[in-house]
């Protein structure tokens, strides 16, 4: 097992928000996605990259809005950290 796949299987988003629809973002899975697959079984069965799922279109139709919020939290979530430490 990878380092990434650690990564995704701990649920732990790495990549910052947006990064899904960076030209390179958008074909590398990251824990939001792979989390995706063991919630809906029917979706998101790549380990390493996305082109497989957006050509066989099993890629799960909430993934982007999910990786938006996530992303979006953990910057809300990371500015209260900070600004409590101050």
């Amino acid at each position: 097992m990878t380092i990434s796949s650690v990564i995704n299987h701990l649920d732990i988003e790495i990549y910052p928000r947006k990064f899904n629809k960076n030209i390179i973002g958008k074909w590398l899975i990251g824990a939001t996605h792979h989390s995706l697959h063991h919630k809906q079984f029917k979706f998101n069965y790549g380990l390493y990259f996305t082109f497989w799922d957006k050509l066989k279109k099993t890629e799960s139709p909430v993934y982007d809005k999910l990786f938006e919020t996530i992303t979006k939290t953990r910057k809300q979530e990371n500015a209260i950290i900070y600004s409590s430490a101050s």
